[in-house]
């Protein structure tokens, strides 16, 4: 029977609320024309140009309705343009009381997209569980028909809300006096909203003689039940419930509450979020008085002796036991004592929060130049130890004035070239997600700071000169995260701060980026100088430590950001080893940040006891891997780079073996040095079946690894493609359940499929693995088991491929559309191939450049796909060993032969053939082969296979939301 009324009244609350609203309850952030003006976005109608589109299709538009009041909206319907090819498809939803503090829609603890519109005239509804209680309604767009522009028609549904509220000023509070009769002391049922900004206040208070009481009240954001008996109490410290749910209430939106005691049994909830405590011993009954206050303590002589503060907000529809609290007191019922100013309207406050969704996010102020003194104040609240709260620019001089927080601490920094930043500290603790109340004063040579009331006094160490800040503020900017990402905005060389980790924890730093072709990292140290050894045994060695201008964690973030990392260690060496050749042990030695032990030197790789000379086989002594271990008594050297990442940089260098008479040793260490920035370019998405990439030949004649993410809402697509004459390598979504890994190396083609109990095109990012090699194929996908296809008995011969790399091949053959092998549509991230990630020399070319790009190329963020650009449709690029544009459709005509006596009785043999073989033979032939748009005269060149030294150096990019993709 409940399920049955549910029903009903859900049914009663689906009434169109905005076809009848007035022109002036629509407005949105801009319009194409008049006549696609916010006005004409109403559900099946056709004014105007038939529905609403901003005059830019980007991320940052919205379309804003007014209900008038607030409103109970059960429902949302969505339509694209009236007969165009303009539709939104996926948006989110924002809510507000008032039009200015916005909260978006979420759905079991998790911010809600909506699935938009695939055409223009279709309706798409969808039921919102719960419901929404807002006055006023945002529509947000993600991402609309690549082939057209923003469009949209709306409709919500719904019906009207009771809402009785009552607003608290902070030292008012309600005192509901009842029968004694008509309650129960073993029962409560209490419901009620509130919205508040003040982190700390008392909801309500029920206290007895004995110490009882049930109490709920706002802490720090979190709300707090307390319920205790007094009498229990004495023989248990277990009787007292203590019930904590929510955090960051203080955020002036609506929070819902129902509490529900029976007995020993007591269920807390709020916002959706439940929890059930059974108490134990004798609880069944509390000694409670006939009274209850809300927003204070009307009483605090009988109530505990704990302090509180008066609740300063609003509450709504409050209820006690099915007596409607605030009704009362509007009708000035005796049962209700009223202390203090109250009022039956809710007050906006004047401050609005405004919350920065991502480290791109700033806001920008501007202040009249002519300023001599400038003063700024503001709250703000965090999780994290460290960010950029407020930066300006220095007028008449170079350099900055930055306000950040850096381990939770407030440090004011006045930065300018040449001179050592000066810096004012204030505050601790001040990451700990509540509000904090900030001011800062500059003027001329004084600045000062005051946190949450506490001033730091004006500082006389900034000299002389005057402070005059810029005209323009920029508040919660965050530093670029890599040397790359400056160059990129188009900065020259120079001293920059580099915060690796964006709005994590570690605080930027400041190193140098030398802006050539490739924008380096160079951190320094404390021993940069040439230093020379001499005396040292294995009982007194020399201890070299360097200190670097940031912490190991710093560094960390850094080098894993980085693509490449090296640093030069010049070691000069006269009758001093660095090996004991009887027992093996090391002479010297250096540590890493691993704080490992490391024997290899520079331009080694990371195999102990080696040089550079030992790797390629010069050294001065052959039975040596090391020119130092010959022990001449002249002057050599092991010298070079550094760049296995993982043991980078050099903390400590230590040398023993300078005791002997005439032996000394001299070592010289470079700063750290980094280039490239992973997460920054390695992503692409690709919009259309059309979009693709071509890269030169895959070479993985013995062994291939293959590795990338993925997200779609494709059934299908080619992830990426190499072809040879027969051979063949291929990546697909084969259906929304199967990634499949397919190849022919000369001996029959093989297939590997995984399939998932889920969608893999349900938006996400999946992680595919693909390796072959001598022994063995497999695949995975995910966490899923792998799949193995070992080799036949005879083995795989070498992958032969002559054609281009295929990077989501759009225009397929027929037997692979039969495979359902469409062109891929969705996102690519941390595309490797042997280790080797291709897709910056797609996005960032060199000259000339080895691919070519086709297809719509943004940067963005994987998520909203940028406005369509025809001027940014198709790119093109040189190949390297290629001269004109090359059709993929026609078959390769230069491919590289290296035997032209070979190639010379090849075509003799396919002339014969040709003269010899029908027309209608000829194309049976070529129906059969498996790639006949590719087909090529096969070469004969097989090249010895050299012995590689394959230096194991897993790579592995991390997907996040501040990681840059690109769109195609």
């Amino acid at each position: 029977h409940w399920n049955v009324a549910f029903s009903l009244l859900a049914d009663d609350c689906d009434e169109p609320l905005v076809s009848a609203l007035p022109p002036a309850s629509f407005s949105s952030s801009s319009e194409l024309s008049s006549s696609h003006g916010p006005g004409f976005a109403r559900l099946n109608r056709r004014d105007g140009a038939g529905g609403w589109s901003p005059l830019v299709s980007n991320k940052y538009q919205w379309l804003q309705i007014d209900l008038g009041e607030r409103m109970e909206v059960t429902s949302v319907a969505t339509q694209g343009g009236y007969g165009s090819s303009n539709w939104v498809t996926s948006y989110l939803l924002m809510f507000s009381d008032s039009g200015r503090n916005w909260k978006q829609y979420r759905q079991e603890d998790s911010i809600w997209g909506f699935a938009g519109n695939a055409n223009a005239d279709s309706v798409v509804y969808y039921r919102l569980q719960p419901s929404i209680k807002a006055r006023f309604l945002r529509f947000i767009p993600l991402e609309w028909n690549p082939k057209g522009r923003i469009g949209m028609r709306i409709e919500v549904f719904g019906c009207a809300y009771r809402s009785v509220v009552i607003d608290l000023d902070g030292k008012s509070s309600l005192l509901y006096r009842f029968d004694q009769n008509s309650l129960s002391s073993i029962r409560d049922i209490i419901s009620l909203k509130f919205k508040t900004m003040e982190s700390d206040g008392i909801l309500l208070h029920r206290a007895g003689p004995s110490g009882d009481h049930i109490t709920l009240e706002l802490r720090r954001g979190k709300l707090f039940l307390l319920i205790n008996s007094g009498e229990a109490r004495l023989t248990s410290s277990s009787t007292l419930i203590n019930l904590t749910l929510g955090s960051l209430l203080d955020d002036q939106h609506w929070h819902s509450v129902l509490i529900q005691r029976l007995g020993k049994q007591v269920n807390f909830t709020v916002d959706e979020h439940r929890r059930h405590f059974h108490a134990q011993g004798e609880f069944n009954y509390l000694d409670l008085d006939y009274e209850i206050s809300f927003g204070g303590i009307s009483a605090p002589a009988k109530s505990v002796s704990l302090p509180y503060k008066h609740f300063h907000g609003c509450l709504e529809n409050l209820y006690y036991n099915g007596v409607d609290i605030i009704g009362l007191a509007k009708q000035h019922s005796p049962r209700i004592i009223t202390m203090g100013n109250t009022s039956f309207s809710c007050s906006q406050p004047q401050s609005v929060p405004l919350t920065f969704l991502s480290t791109r996010s700033y806001l920008v102020l501007s202040a009249s130049s002519k300023e001599e003194a400038i003063s700024a104040s503001f709250q703000f609240r965090t999780w994290n130890k460290a960010g950029l709260l407020l930066f300006s620019e220095l007028q008449l001089v170079s350099g900055g004035l930055l306000l950040l927080l850096s381990d939770g601490k407030l440090k004011l920094n006045l930065h300018q070239p040449g001179k050592s930043p000066s810096d004012i500290t204030a505050g601790a603790g001040l990451d700990d997600g509540q509000w904090h109340s900030v001011s800062l004063s500059a003027k001329r040579s004084h600045l000062s700071v005051t946190v949450d009331g506490h001033v730091t006094p004006a500082s006389p160490w900034l000299g002389p000169e005057q402070v005059n800040p810029g005209s323009i503020f920029y508040f919660g900017a965050v530093y670029e995260q890599s040397c790359e990402a400056y160059k990129h905005r188009g900065n020259a060389s120079g001293f920059y701060y580099i915060d690796s980790d964006g709005s994590g924890p570690l605080q930027p730093f400041l190193l140098y980026c030398n802006m050539t072709e490739t924008a380096w990292t160079i951190i320094q140290h404390n021993g940069s100088d040439l230093m020379r050894v001499r005396n040292t045994h294995s009982e007194n060695p020399h201890t070299g430590v360097f200190e670097y201008a940031a912490s190991m964690e710093q560094l960390q973030a850094s080098i894993s950001r980085a693509e490449h990392c090296q640093q030069e260690l010049v070691y000069y060496c006269k009758k001093s080893r660095l090996v004991n050749q009887q027992d093996g042990s090391p002479w010297s030695w250096w540590v890493g940040r691993t704080n490992e032990t490391q024997t290899y030197w520079g331009g080694s790789l990371p195999v102990p006891q080696k040089c550079t000379c030992g790797l390629e086989g010069n050294c001065i002594d052959a039975q040596y891997y090391c020119n130092c271990d010959a022990d001449r008594s002249e002057w050599t050297n092991d010298t070079g780079f550094l760049s296995y990442k993982e043991h980078l940089p050099v903390t400590k260098i230590v040398i023993t073996d300078t005791g002997r008479p005439h032996s000394e040793a001299a070592y010289k260490l470079g700063p750290l040095l980094c280039r490239g920035d992973r997460p920054f370019w390695n992503a692409a998405s690709f919009n259309t079946e059309a979009s693709y990439l071509h890269f030169p030949t895959f070479h993985g004649e013995l062994s291939a690894d293959v590795s990338f993410f993925f997200k779609t809402t494709a059934l299908s697509g080619v992830f990426l493609e190499n072809l040879g004459i027969s051979d063949f390598i291929r990546i697909e979504l084969r259906s929304p359940t199967t990634v499949t890994f397919s190849f022919d190396v000369g001996n029959g083609p093989f297939e590997i499929s995984v399939q998932s109990p889920t969608h893999f095109n349900d938006n996400q990012w999946h992680h595919v693995r693909v390796e072959r090699n001598m022994k063995e194929a497999s695949l995975q996908v995910d966490e899923l088991l792998p799949k193995i296809q070992a080799a036949p008995t005879d083995g795989h011969v070498l992958l032969q491929l002559n054609s281009q790399l295929f990077v989501e091949y759009g225009d397929v053959d027929q037997e692979t559309a039969l495979a359902a092998a469409h062109g891929f549509t969705g996102c690519l991230s941390a595309v490797q191939f042997n280790h080797v990630a291709p897709l910056k020399a797609a996005l960032h070319p060199s000259h000339p450049a080895p691919v070519t790009v086709t297809g719509h190329v943004t940067e963005s963020s994987c998520v909203a796909p940028a406005g369509t650009d025809a001027t940014s449709r198709e790119r093109t690029h040189s190949f390297a060993d290629h001269s004109g544009k090359m059709d993929d459709r026609e078959p390769l005509t230069h491919a590289i032969r290296s035997d032209s006596a070979v190639i010379g009785g090849l075509i003799a043999v396919v002339i014969f053939i040709l003269l010899c073989v029908s027309a209608i033979a000829v194309r049976i032939y070529q129906q059969k082969r498996l790639y006949k748009r590719n087909e090529a005269k096969r070469s004969e060149n097989v090249d010895s296979a050299e012995a590689v030294l394959k230096s194991e150096l897993h790579i592995r990019n991390a997907v996040g939301e501040s990681q840059k993709e690109y769109f195609f």
